[in-house]
Parts: structure tokens; C-alpha cells; sequence
């Protein structure tokens, strides 16, 4: 049953034999779902919701500033990354392909497909971060055991991380993580971020010492830090 309401628009009501209770699901891009227990009767959903309109009524008002901000990929849109070329095309086939070479990544979406659909979307999204990963792999080691050793830092390991929150860290070990998205900066960035974790190999903490450590080893470090916060992580 669907029924449309002031303010939330339209609500999708699905019975659900597994279910125990009703549940209320708002997402991105999509109508709002409850799922309704086969013992339950559409009246007492609707109720539900009614009871529910408040939360409801701030959550579709949230949810339309996500998709406001919500990156789409565009499909005539050729991706550069550091080392590849990533390009969509369509075909005949009903399901996602991918081929690549050395220089190209090449996404084939299926004929019919709407390409702005989150199901879509994501699944180009995972395709390409698998390329960032890949690619952060191949650079971000040997760059950090170069800058290393051009500043005599010294630290355990780098790992590659899927972290969106920050684009690295540094354990009190001196095990160095690093964002597979710092592969979406450009180099001085990258080189940035990187001294920025080997500096804490010295000083921990983000005291006077270590900005000072920091300016010594990446000069005008504030004016790079303050252009790294107009990139996204992800």
C-alpha cells in the first residue's frame, strides 16, 4: 500500500511475514518504507506513522541535505587519477563490468540502467576507491621511506586504510596509517600528510614543538594545511 502525506510525501507500507514490529525506514533517494508484521492491519501502520510524523517530518528534512551535498559521478565525465584514466561506457549487458590496462579503467554500465541510482552510484564508488587503493599501495610506501630518510624520521610500518575521517595517523609505535583517498590530493598535498605522521614519530601531540618540527621540514606548512581543508576524504 503507498500513501502519500503533508510534508514526508509518499510512504511505501510492506508486509513482512519475518517481522515482529513495525519499522520505519527513510533513506536517501527513496520512499519511505515501514515494514509492517503480517498480524498488523494497514490502519494500525498508519497510525504508526501519525505517531511517528514529528521524527519523520525533521528526518525527510535531513535526509534532503544529504542529497543536496551527495556526490554523483558523471557519467561523460573521464576520471583522472594518478595513474589511470577511468571511463564509463554502456553495453548490452544487465549487470556492471569492468576491464583494465595499464593506463585505463573502463566501467560498463548496463544499457537501461539509470546511472544516477544509488545502486549504481556505489557500486562505481567501490570500483574506484579499489583503484585509489591499489594505486595508494603502489606510491604511498615508497614516498613515505623517501621523505623518511631525506629528514632522518624513522617509523615502523604503513598500512593502507579505508578511513574516512582523517587522512592519517600515527600510533605512540610509530606505525604510520594512511587513507587510501589521500591518492585524490594533489602531490604536494600528499607530501604534506605524510610529513605531518612522520613529525608525530617525534612529537606526539600537536604542541608548539611539533609545528615547529613541522615548518622545518614542509615550509609554509600552515598555508598547505589550510588548502588541504577544501577536499573532501571520500
Amino acid at each position: 500500500m503507498i500513501k502519500k502525506y503533508e510534508n514526508i510525501g509518499e510512504v511505501h507500507f510492506v508486509k513482512h511475514s519475518r517481522a515482529k514490529k513495525m519499522k520505519i525506514l527513510v533513506r536517501p533517494a527513496k520512499n519511505i518504507r515501514v515494514t509492517v508484521p503480517d498480524r498488523a492491519t494497514y490502519k494500525e501502520a498508519e497510525s504508526f506513522v501519525l505517531a511517528n510524523i514529528d521524527w519523520l517530518e525533521k528526518t525527510v528534512i535531513k535526509i534532503k541535505d544529504i542529497e543536496k551535498k551527495r556526490f554523483i559521478y558523471d557519467e561523460n565525465k573521464i576520471i583522472e587519477t594518478k595513474y589511470h584514466k577511468i571511463k564509463f561506457l554502456r553495453h548490452l549487458s544487465t549487470k556492471l563490468k569492468i576491464t583494465e590496462n595499464k593506463d585505463f579503467v573502463e566501467i560498463f554500465i548496463p544499457l537501461e540502467a539509470d546511472f544516477k541510482d544509488d545502486f549504481y552510484q556505489e557500486q562505481i564508488k567501490d570500483i574506484i576507491s579499489q583503484v585509489y587503493r591499489r594505486e595508494a599501495k603502489r606510491y604511498i610506501p615508497e614516498r613515505l621511506d623517501f621523505l623518511a630518510k631525506t629528514h632522518n624520521f624513522k617509523y615502523q610500518i604503513i598500512k593502507i586504510t579505508s578511513a574516512k575521517t582523517r587522512w592519517g595517523s600515527c600510533s605512540y609505535r610509530d606505525n604510520i596509517n594512511i587513507t587510501l583517498y589521500i591518492m585524490k590530493l594533489p602531490y604536494h598535498l600528499i607530501d604534506y600528510i605524510l610529513l605531518h605522521e612522520l613529525c608525530h614519530t617525534v612529537e606526539k601531540n600537536h604542541s608548539i614543538d611539533f609545528w615547529n618540527l613541522m615548518e622545518k621540514v614542509s615550509p609554509n606548512s600552515k598555508k598547505v594545511r589550510q588548502e588541504l581543508k577544501n577536499y573532501r576524504l571520500s
